[in-house]
C-alpha cells in the first residue's frame, strides 16, 4: 500500500508539474521566477537534509522527493520557456532565500540534519502566507482547481506513504524509531493542512 501510495503522488505531482510547464510554455500563465526559486531552494535543503540523516526512504518522504523534481523542472522551463516571467525580488523573496542560507550555516555548524530539516518545514509554511493573505481579501478566486485538486490528493497519499508502517517481504511490520519516520510525517502533514486552507480559501472566494 506504501509503494501505491507513493506511485500515485508521482503521478497527481507530475501531472500537475507538467500542465504547470506546458501552460508556461504556451503563455498562458505568469509565473513568478523568484518565488519559484525559493521554492525549489527549500525543497531542495529539506530533501538534503533528510537524506543525510541516519534513516531516510524515498518511499516515506515521497512528497518531497517529488516535489524536488517537479519544482526544479518548472524552474528550469521557466528560465528556458517562460514569456511572461515575472522578474525581480521582492523583500519577502530575499528574505526567505537569507533564511535558507542561515539553515545552511546552522546545518554545517551543528551537524544536525534532523534539526535543520524541521527549521527549513518551517521556513516553507512562512513562504506560502503572502498567497494565503491574498487569498483571504481576494473576491474572486483567482486560483485553479485543476491544479490544486490534484495536488490536494496527492498530499493525502504522501501522508499514507508516511505513516503506515514498513513491512518486511513476510508481511511482518519493521520495527523503527519515532525519529525514523517523524521528518516525513512533518512534511506530509505540513504540506496537506496548507493546502487544504488554501482549497478553502478558493471555495470562500467562489462563494462570496
Amino acid at each position: 500500500m506504501r509503494k501505491i501510495s507513493a506511485l500515485m503522488v508521482t503521478i497527481l505531482m507530475m501531472w500537475a508539474g507538467l500542465r504547470y510547464c506546458w501552460l508556461t510554455i504556451v503563455g498562458k500563465n505568469d509565473p513568478v521566477f523568484a518565488s519559484w526559486l525559493v521554492l525549489t531552494v527549500s525543497v531542495g535543503i529539506a530533501f538534503w537534509t533528510y537524506w543525510t540523516t541516519d534513516h531516510h526512504s524515498l518511499v516515506d518522504n515521497i512528497g518531497n522527493t517529488v516535489d524536488l523534481v517537479v519544482t526544479a523542472l518548472i524552474l528550469a522551463t521557466i528560465s528556458i520557456f517562460g514569456n511572461n516571467v515575472r522578474s525581480g525580488f521582492t523583500w519577502f523573496e530575499i528574505s526567505n532565500l537569507a533564511i535558507a542560507g542561515v539553515v545552511l550555516i546552522f546545518w554545517w555548524r551543528s551537524k544536525s540534519p534532523f534539526l535543520s530539516n524541521l527549521a527549513i518545514q518551517a521556513l516553507m509554511v512562512i513562504g506560502y502566507l503572502p498567497l494565503i493573505a491574498r487569498m483571504l481579501t481576494v473576491d474572486e478566486n483567482p486560483e485553479p482547481w485543476s491544479s490544486w485538486i490534484p495536488i490536494w490528493f496527492a498530499c493525502v497519499f504522501a501522508m499514507v506513504s508516511a505513516y503506515l508502517p514498513k513491512k518486511d517481504g513476510e508481511g511482518a511490520v519493521k520495527p523503527r524509531t519515532w525519529k525514523d519516520t517523524f521528518l516525513p510525517k512533518v512534511y506530509a502533514t505540513r504540506a496537506l493542512v496548507i493546502v487544504t486552507v488554501l482549497l478553502l480559501l478558493m471555495l470562500r472566494a467562489e462563494l462570496d
